[in-house]
């Protein structure tokens, strides 16, 4: 496990983002912590740093924020920026996410509704699990798993 938080420059959807990554990277749950507007992921340098010993951590520049790229085409819409993230997560092999977000709330709460209604549409059921009121499934990378939002800003 990695025990410190590690900071990379890493590529998906041909867009450059630097990211704070902390725990196992083979870990399929991770704390995953999403920048608002204005911002980018050293807003969560020093919680990604304390959930490590725990948990994996991710947290990303999102397209045109802090040091990530912003190509002239990308969709800066939500909908745009929830698909970039779930890009993020299935490549990164993140199956069960624990979002953390202040202003960039709507973007992971966005992918997570998309990916509750591709869940739905796909028939598939975790009947394993009791599901909490409110938690969305994420079914990027064919496994199933629960997101569970949390509002961490200081405008919550």
């Amino acid at each position: 496990m990695i025990a410190r938080m590690q900071t990379s420059l890493r590529t998906y959807a041909g867009i450059r983002s630097p990211v704070f990554a902390a725990g196992s990277p083979q870990a399929s749950d991770a704390v995953v912590f999403v920048h608002g507007n204005p911002g980018s992921s050293t807003d969560w340098s020093d919680l990604v740093e304390q959930v490590a010993p725990f948990s994996r951590a991710f947290a990303p520049d999102m397209p045109g924020f802090g040091q990530a790229d912003k190509p002239a085409d990308f969709d800066c819409t939500v909908a745009g920026y929830a698909r970039h993230l779930g890009a993020m997560l299935d490549a990164e092999g993140i199956r069960r996410a624990h979002l953390v977000h202040d202003f960039g709330g709507p973007w992971d709460l966005a992918w997570a509704a998309q990916a509750l209604s591709q869940h739905r549409r796909s028939g598939r059921r975790d009947r394993t699990r009791r599901r909490a009121p409110g938690a969305a499934t994420h079914s990027g990378a064919g496994a199933v798993g629960r997101v569970r939002p949390v509002c961490a800003g200081a405008f919550c």
